[in-house]
């Protein structure tokens, strides 16, 4: 039986206690449900069920429990230590952090709960770009390249999981974010304006009662045209709060070598034109993800963000992508690492407070992360493997690492595998 809801303690104070479980609806680029985006996937039942199924399905309501006892769920096992200074329960609880008197007052002992969700992330594949960091798995364009790629049945019949119908979620999409009343929306992908409805979506949006209190967020390659860029400003400006993050990890040939199909030049021309015409809710930050490559240019990417005074997130790669395993800093020897951060630091020291500022959160993570071990045996087998593949499909031009002198930096031997 149920306790009377007023002789529940306060797990809210829980170590454990993450908001998302009781007020976010996620969904990957594929369709999985899991807690938030960093934490993994629940049952594959869930897939095709409906947001009103799934929040106190037997999955959801023992992720509750466990959080309510004081216990971190395996699936959240991201949580347990900082990811490059963040822990993302943290950020949900802190947004969240008015609405613990509604979790406490509709939540039942067996994890059951009457709420509605308030902080929507549901994703599609749709992508134009081809990132060397990124997978099948949230990239339509890595649908059609892999095509190429002689794959095990196992890992064909994952291609046919993506690239099955998707007019459920189409569907479950459109009925969830004009249903309930969403203070927080992010928009990630895939890319999400590729979207064809996105902007239909929009003006949707401004017409609904909350919209003025609603905060929007933007995860985007910006590859896009200026018209579709204009158009786009113009609708963000009815909204309460938006936050642009814009994905570029490294400057200028080296960002379009890591992020296939991408135009360094295009993004600067479209970031100069929202620096103009952004709506003054806007807040515009550069989101890098510091691979290997980016220990070639750090000094000229620091020296662009400087000059044009944009905001920086930054984290270092911790995924091995599809095959993009020798785009992870670890690849390098940790001798090179090391010289590299020395020289940028000491160049960093040099700045004035302000510049200091604005390249705090790259200096954190370069100062974690550059003296981590090099691969062990194992993975550098695994790096191997991924160069060869790369090779036979044809997936990469590894003729411009040679170019960049990679090779006598590399902790991974690979003569015999590229011809240099």
């Amino acid at each position: 039986m149920n306790k009377p809801k007023e002789v529940l303690k306060d797990f809210t104070k829980n170590s454990s206690f993450c908001a998302a479980p009781w007020l976010h609806y996620y969904r990957s680029p594929i369709g999985e449900v899991a807690a938030c985006c960093i934490s993994d996937p629940l049952s594959p039942q869930l897939k095709l069920k409906t947001f009103e199924e799934i929040i106190n399905s037997e999955e959801y309501k023992k992720l509750r429990l466990q959080m309510m006892n004081g216990v971190l769920p395996k699936e959240c096992h991201l949580c347990e230590k900082s990811n490059n200074n963040i822990i993302y329960k943290d950020n949900v609880n802190e947004f969240l952090e008015g609405m613990k008197p509604k979790i406490l007052e509709n939540t039942l002992d067996d994890g059951t709960i009457n709420l509605d969700p308030v902080f929507l992330d549901f994703r599609f594949l749709d992508c134009n770009i081809t990132c060397n960091t990124c997978n099948p798995d949230y990239s339509s364009s890595w649908l059609k390249k892999i095509n190429k790629v002689e794959s095990s049945e196992a890992y064909n019949l994952k291609l046919q999981e993506n690239l099955q119908d998707t007019s459920f979620f189409e569907d479950e999409y459109s009925r969830v974010i004009n249903n309930f009343q969403w203070q927080r929306i992010y928009f990630a992908g895939g890319e999400p304006l590729m979207k064809k409805n996105h902007l239909k979506i929009l003006e949707e949006l401004k017409e609904k009662p909350f919209h003025a209190d609603l905060k929007i967020f933007y995860n985007t390659n910006l590859s896009i045209g200026k018209t579709l860029l204009k158009n786009w400003l113009e609708l963000l400006a009815h909204f309460k709060e938006v936050h642009l993050n814009v994905s570029i990890d490294s400057f200028g040939k080296f960002n379009d070598l890591i992020r296939e199909g991408s135009s360094f030049e295009k993004i600067c021309s479209n970031l100069d034109f929202i620096v103009f015409h952004k709506p003054s809710n806007l807040n515009l930050k550069i989101d890098l993800t510091i691979t290997s490559l980016f220990f070639y240019n750090i000094f000229e990417f620091s020296e662009w963000i400087l000059k044009n005074k944009y905001s920086l997130n930054a984290r270092a790669m911790n995924e091995f992508g599809y095959l993009g395993a020798f785009l992870r800093p670890e690849v390098l020897k940790i001798s090179f690492r090391k010289k590299v951060f020395l020289q940028w630091s000491e160049w960093y020291c040099t700045l004035g407070l302000e510049d200091q500022d604005r390249l705090k959160n790259l200096f954190e993570v370069m100062t974690m992360f550059h003296a981590e071990p090099e691969f062990n045996e194992d993975m550098k087998k695994e790096v191997q493997k991924h160069i060869q593949e790369t090779l036979k499909y044809e997936l990469i031009d590894l003729n411009h690492f040679i170019k960049f002198n990679m090779k006598q930096d590399l902790c991974v031997d690979i003569n015999g595998i590229v011809n240099v």
